[in-house]
């Protein structure tokens, strides 16, 4: 999730900082991290915060992983809606 939050760089370039976060994300799904974790206070998944960032090759991969799409935030928002408002 905290790689999907905001994953920018301090140092660099935002295009450099997506192709790490997409690496970054890939590999921790692989190594069997969840795309279903919600924050306690939020409800936010990954997917929610991906979608905020408009970071299209985080949400492709995330649902890829069986993100849930319907899962909604403490705000009644889908990552869908999110990602329209941001």
């Amino acid at each position: 999730m905290v790689a999907c939050f905001r994953g920018y760089l301090t140092k660099g370039s935002k295009a450099d900082a997506d192709v790490n976060r997409i690496l970054i994300v890939k590999s921790l799904l692989e190594k069997g991290a969840r795309a279903d974790q919600t924050t306690p206070d939020t409800k936010m998944t990954s997917l929610h915060w991906a979608a905020y960032n408009k970071d299209h090759a985080v949400v492709l991969a995330l649902l890829q992983a069986g993100a849930p799409e319907f899962r909604i935030s403490h705000m009644d928002r889908l990552p869908i809606d999110v990602a329209g408002s941001s």
